[in-house]
């Protein structure tokens, strides 16, 4: 940042233009044969490049009638008052706006300030910084900031000590999410507590903060011991390493005087028996680990003060029951007595709590324990900040598809987990060409120390896309901006798997930041995803994938955006080219426009995509009856499409589909016969066809009619999901027939 120092007042008279470096004895003065007195000719001092200081020459004494002196470097006055301006006018044109604004100013004499010795002083300019163009992303960062900023409550309104205070603030945290808020008294005061709240709202911050201030309050009353071999104070348990890893990191940064230990399996025993024996204050792990550690005797609970249980439904869902019970057991009672005159205090955090977590709540909590909602009866259970959209998509075209939405919602800057249901399907996606974006796995088969590296390279940018199988699903904190399901998350039983979704869409939108989250569908997949839009109470977006001309704005946008990153010393080295590129397409804007494609790395146009399967090379048509009209059924638009489409192009003619207000279908037709489209569109008399931009709703076809009937004498309950229709009645029990109709039932 370079200095600019500008003179405070400019001499409007003769007189003023002595130079007063006589006075300070560098200018020799001498007798005129007039009585004025001639200063000698001096060798003129070399200024600064980078800035030069003016003086103000003193009033001269003498009487209207004597001879003023002439300037020091023999020039007339009109001629030296020329040559100020032409400076300045150059120095203006290479200064940024802000510089001349504060000369105007100054000229004007309203910046002015004069010294003790009449002398005016020169007034130090500092030229500003050289700004970022503004950008959109620029824009929805800070607009997402502030949403962030106004949702927490200050840091000042809690009973929280200065160390921890010091903590959260060198972390960017100045004041605590509801769930954090709502919580806080309560686990300061000992109280057991059961909280619910929705994916990215700060559930871990909301039992790590008030139970470090309990155990810096234990200390600072000599409660706490700091010797060597201690048994901790506080367990936290974790269903999956990563996660057990960032809770650890939350308390290491919000206590660094506490001594903390995260144990998981497939990290060495030595380091971590080790450092249980020097003694901890916390520890997080993984339940199977955790047991290892008390079978050995390394880990002693007898003395531990405080339990916690994060993600407790997938603790259990995972089969960690057993697990659960024996490190309980190892416990001891959680009220007073067993030598303790003290009760445990146990806390459960989860977003989701199915009905057998109150099973759990019983067992392991005490009587009195508090249960603090913030879903609680609400039907939205997913994130409010995540958009969820809806995508048709056949598994041949899934990773194109894949690379296209990445494209279009998160660009080369934006981070984005790709969850699979089994790890064959990470490992194939990764090696895919279709995605063009880098990529890594993780899922329960790589190594945990790659694991690790993994994770840390995804969270400082090394690379931007993570396909990942479910154990990327709970907990981890990083800001992610997109999430894709490649199919919508099914369990064993062929129910749709609400509580997976919910936290899969929750690794975006989080902290009060935006996100989105797409759910890739097959047709009959589409009745499965219908129902878990039902469940969360969360509205789903239904379109088709995204089009050649939305993928090319976006890429456009992007390459804009990153213009900013030029630096202004480049530019002239590529104004010749840039005049030949403007003489090559004969007009600035042409020019402009092939050099973001090239840099974009779009230099054909892409082909036509179907809506609704997402085929390249099919146009996707609206067939309209007509006002008063409604579709009965195929047949009538089959009919339709014979009298007014050539024959050839009607037997190409795939996927009709009835609207779902019956006002008319949509259909795929092969690119190639584009021409007669658009014959038809551009014919004033056909008004029946159309090319929409988006999927239009559809109507939901009815699954296949059912299977067999039951035993003998109710019948059969129908196919997949159908019901039961009418059965011989058997007297001897036997096998009876039966058919039944209706929709696919989870």
């Amino acid at each position: 940042m370079s200095t600019v120092r500008i003179s405070a007042g400019i001499c409007s008279t003769p007189g003023f233009l002595q130079s007063t470096m006589a006075s300070e004895g560098k200018v020799k003065k001498r007798k005129r044969t007039d009585g004025a007195e001639e200063p000698k000719k001096t060798k003129k001092s070399p200024k600064s490049p980078k800035s030069a200081t003016k003086k103000s020459p003193k009033k001269s004494k003498k009487n209207d009638d004597e001879v003023a002196e002439e300037p020091t470097n023999g020039l007339h006055q009109e001629d030296v008052t020329e040559k100020k301006k032409e400076r300045k006018e150059a120095k203006k044109k290479r200064r940024p706006a802000a510089v001349e604004k504060e000369e105007a100013v100054e000229e004007n004499g309203e910046a002015q300030e004069a010294t003790p010795n009449g002398e005016e002083a020169a007034a130090e300019v500092t030229e500003p910084a050289k700004k970022r163009m503004r950008t959109r992303s620029m824009d929805k960062a800070e607009s997402e900031e502030n949403t962030v900023k106004a949702n927490a409550t200050p840091l000042s309104e809690f009973d929280i000590s200065e160390e921890s205070k010091k903590a959260l603030v060198a972390r960017g945290i100045t004041g605590l999410f509801p769930i954090q808020a709502m919580t806080y008294p309560d686990v300061l005061a000992g109280k057991d507590l059961v909280g619910r709240a929705r994916t990215g709202m700060g559930k871990t911050l909301a039992f790590a903060l008030p139970v470090i201030e309990r155990v810096l309050q234990m200390r600072r009353d000599g409660i706490a011991s700091r010797g060597r071999g201690r048994p901790p104070l506080v367990l936290c348990m974790a269903p999956t390493r990563e996660l057990a890893k960032q809770v650890a990191q939350d308390f290491e940064l919000t206590a660094p005087s506490l001594t903390s230990l995260c144990v998981y399996g497939g990290a060495p025993f030595d380091p971590q028996i080790r450092t249980l024996h020097s003694g901890v204050d916390i520890v997080i792990g993984t339940p199977g680990r955790v047991v290892d550690h008390i079978n050995r005797g390394n880990l002693r609970l007898q003395h531990l003060r405080f339990a916690i249980l994060d993600e407790a439904d997938q603790m259990l869902d995972m089969g960690f029951k057993e697990e659960l019970e024996q490190i309980f057991a190892a416990m001891g009672s959680a009220e007073e007595g067993d030598g303790r005159d003290w009760p445990r205090q146990t806390l459960l955090f989860s977003a989701t709590l199915p009905a057998w977590v109150g099973e759990v709540k019983k067992q392991f909590l005490r009587e009195d324990c508090l249960s603090i909602d913030l879903v609680g009866d609400s039907t939205i259970k997913a994130s409010t900040d995540v958009s969820h959209i809806a995508v048709p998509c056949h598994w041949q075209t899934r990773s194109k598809t894949i690379g296209d939405i990445i494209s279009l919602h998160a660009g080369q800057k934006g981070r984005t987990i790709v969850f699979c249901e089994r790890k064959k399907d990470c490992n194939e996606l990764i090696m895919d060409e279709g995605i063009s974006y880098e990529c890594q796995a993780l899922h329960g088969d790589i190594a945990q120390s790659q694991r690790e590296t993994t994770l840390a390279g995804f969270r400082e940018g090394r690379f931007r896309v993570l396909v990942a199988t479910d154990v990327a699903a709970r907990g981890l904190d990083m800001v992610v901006d997109l999430v894709i399901m490649i199919e919508p998350p099914i369990k064993k039983s062929g129910y749709p798997d609400v509580e997976t979704y919910v936290h899969r869409s929750g690794r975006t939108g989080r902290a009060g930041r935006k996100g989105v989250c797409v759910t890739l569908y097959t047709p009959k997949q589409r009745q499965a995803l219908q129902m878990i839009e039902k469940k969360i109470g969360n509205l789903f977006v239904w379109q088709g994938a995204p089009q050649p001309a939305d993928i090319l704005a976006s890429a456009a946008t992007q390459t804009l955006n990153s213009l900013s990153a030029v630096d202004e010393a480049v530019i002239p080295s590529f104004m010749k080219a840039a005049e030949e590129a403007t003489e090559q397409f004969g007009d600035v804007k042409r020019a402009l426009a092939a050099t973001l494609a090239l840099a974009a790395g779009h230099l054909k146009m892409p082909q036509p995509r179907s809506l609704l399967t997402n085929t390249d090379g099919y146009i996707t048509c609206q067939f309209s009856a007509g006002p008063g009209r409604t579709v009965q059924g195929l047949g009538y638009v089959w009919g339709a499409l014979r009298r007014c489409l050539p024959e050839e192009c009607c037997n190409n003619v795939r996927g009709i589909s009835v609207l779902a207000d019956s006002s008319g279908a949509v259909f795929d037709v092969p690119g190639e016969y584009r021409e007669v489209l658009d014959e038809i569109l551009n014919s004033p008399r056909e008004h029946w066809l159309s090319l929409p931009d988006v999927l239009p709703a559809i109507r939901m076809r009815e699954s296949p009619m059912g299977g067999r009937g039951g035993r003998g004498g109710r019948g059969g309950r129908g196919g997949w999901g159908g019901r039961g229709g009418w059965g011989s009645r058997s007297p001897r029990g036997g096998f009876g027939r039966g058919r039944g109709r209706g929709r696919m039932r989870y």
